[in-house]
């Protein structure tokens, strides 16, 4: 693991919000998040809840019930195109743990 890396685990197990990692290592919400997916899978998070209000993770998951979580696009158009792609991710990483 890099030293960047380690950056991301550090603020991530400080539960830090994407935003404020974001500002923190002056990077883009889409990056941060990829890293965020990775400590997750890394660290087998099962809830969002630290980064995501618990109304979209529900509203994920239902639209996860739905249509399974293989591609992004008919899920992000089931939530209105009002989930960004970025969140869609995370949930499908904690449910993945979940459902491993």
């Amino acid at each position: 693991m890099n030293s960047k890396s380690g950056a991301y685990l550090d603020l991530f197990d400080q539960r830090l919000s994407i935003d404020e990692v974001c500002r923190q290592l002056d990077r883009t919400r889409s990056t941060v998040t990829g890293h965020l997916v990775k400590f997750i899978q890394l660290r087998n998070l099962q809830d969002a809840a630290a980064w995501l209000p618990a109304d979209r993770v529900a509203c994920v998951e239902t639209a996860i019930d739905e249509h399974g979580s293989e591609c992004l696009k008919p899920l992000f158009n089931t939530l209105n195109q009002e989930v960004s792609f970025d969140d869609i991710r995370i949930v499908i990483a904690c449910r993945e743990n979940r459902d491993s």
